[in-house]
């Protein structure tokens, strides 16, 4: 196989080698022992199912909107507030970063206060949420997580507190 830079999922990062395609998806074993790749959309919301999960156990309520037309993934009912949550992950390293593509919609809108609240991502190889109020990421095309101490983002780590 040739050697070439290609995407994956649009919140996964280029990775060169591999066809990304086949990084981007994982296999399942399915009752009858036959396998099953997941897609970009399924591997999106198994990270959306894991947020809530991890939500309900901080003992917040959750919501899932119906459909896929709104610019969040969840409404998380805090102590005062709804927040709109738009829910977001990566698997990849390259060049010791994930990254996580911070637009939305056919036309890659920014996410703005009039979209969401809180962009979180889950760094999926290490288990590491990252919670992020709108206004830091508002004008970014993308989000890079060093996995190197002293990373940029380290204060939005597992900052759970966020949506009380």
């Amino acid at each position: 196989m040739k050697k070439s830079a290609v995407r994956s999922c649009a919140s996964d990062s280029v990775v060169k080698g591999k066809s990304a395609r086949a990084k981007s998806v994982s296999s399942a074993k399915g009752g009858m022992g036959k396998q099953r790749k997941k897609t970009c959309k399924m591997l999106g919301e198994e990270a959306e199912l894991k947020f809530m999960s991890r939500v309900a156990e901080l003992g917040l309520r959750v919501a899932k909107p119906f459909g896929d037309s709104a610019p969040y993934d969840v409404i998380v009912e805090g102590e005062k507030e709804f927040h709109r949550v738009q829910v977001k992950s990566t698997r990849y390293l390259h060049r010791n970063q994930y990254s996580v593509i911070c637009t939305w919609g056919r036309e890659h809108s920014h996410y703005g206060e009039d979209d969401i609240d809180q962009l979180v991502v889950l760094i999926v190889p290490l288990g590491v949420w990252y919670v992020i109020p709108v206004d830091i990421v508002k004008r970014k095309k993308a989000l890079y997580f060093s996995v190197k101490k002293g990373e940029r983002w380290g204060k939005y780590r597992e900052a759970w507190e966020a949506l009380f």
